[in-house]
């Protein structure tokens, strides 16, 4: 168990303020107090409560993209593998709602584009190597049809974060409806046959998410 008074220790406590109060309202004199530390020993390890976020961040999605790097050496084919990814990355999600929810917030924010743009890209640094992987092992399966497998990996990514930035607006909604879920279904529907042409597979092969955890996700995030 981590002390409090390490860096895991105080992400922790600080993770339970955020979770609990909101990450706007907690302020580092709260998380300092609750952790029972001195102000020097916060700033020892985090320059500002942002940097502590991108800390806690960064921690907890090197353990969903230890669970993805896990699935490329899986023994099955790549349509598998990248529907396996994607629902890797969603379960992970729905189940750490908690922590989805204090990013979405803080990103949402109009005065955090700067901060949502430098996640967005370097999502795709650290995705676009396993879609190559991926991408290649269809390629030599005879499932994609893929000419530049570097250049179609980066446009996917890219395609995808940036199209999401359109959903964005219904993660401000006052509350969940089914009319955000039909928009999500739709939305994630026309991506998988956009990726489908893209890479030259069957029609209704790829699949981004259930629809029993998109709900929860999405239910999740709306929910006061």
């Amino acid at each position: 168990m981590d002390s409090v008074g390490t860096k895991s220790g105080i992400i922790n406590i600080a993770r339970k303020l955020f979770y609990s109060k909101g990450f706007s309202k907690t302020s580092i004199q709260n998380i300092i107090n609750e952790a029972d530390i001195a102000k020097g020993t916060f700033y020892h390890y985090f320059k500002s409560k942002d940097d502590l976020l991108n800390q806690m961040t960064e921690r907890d999605v090197e353990a969903l993209y230890n669970l993805i790097y896990k699935i490329l050496d899986l023994d099955i084919d790549a349509i598998k593998k990248l529907n396996m990814v994607f629902q890797t990355a969603s379960t992970w999600k729905s189940e750490n709602i908690q922590m989805m929810k204090v990013l979405v917030k803080k990103i949402l924010s109009d005065s955090n584009l700067a901060l949502r743009y430098t996640m967005l890209r370097q999502s795709i640094k650290q995705l676009t190597p396993i879609y190559q992987r991926i991408i290649l092992q269809g390629n030599n399966e005879g499932l994609f049809n893929v000419t530049d497998t570097d250049y179609t990996a980066n446009f996917i990514l890219a395609s995808f974060i940036n199209n999401g930035e359109e959903m964005y607006k219904f993660l401000t909604a006052p509350k969940f409806t089914e009319d955000i879920i039909l928009e999500f279904k739709k939305y994630i529907h026309n991506y998988e046959v956009t990726m489908e042409r893209l890479l030259g597979a069957e029609e209704g092969t790829i699949h981004l998410i259930d629809s029993v955890v998109l709900e929860k996700l999405l239910k999740g995030l709306l929910e006061a």
